[in-house]
């Protein structure tokens, strides 16, 4: 049972934290950090580094092409695919 305890503390991650300096519109890793729900990995910001560069037309149909659906009936959809 220890064994197994040891297991799921290994495994299960803490609530993000608040900071006190807000993450800009243009900084890595700020979709994710203003959507979590969204982008529950943390991952496929529009400002990550690529070796291919995406613009923003590009990353928003890949969006509302997620085979889960997430983006599309997302009530915030408006809030973040409006930004352009």
């Amino acid at each position: 049972m220890r064994a197994l305890l040891a297991q799921a503390q290994s495994v299960v991650h803490a609530w993000p934290s608040v900071d006190t300096e807000p993450t800009a519109m243009r900084d890595v890793g700020g979709f994710p950090k203003a959507f979590p729900l969204e982008f529950p990995m943390g991952l496929a910001d529009l400002y990550d580094s690529r070796t291919v560069p995406v613009t923003a037309a590009e990353w928003v149909q890949h969006l509302l092409r997620y085979w889960t659906g997430q983006f599309v009936s997302s009530r915030r959809e408006n809030a973040w695919s409006g930004l352009w």
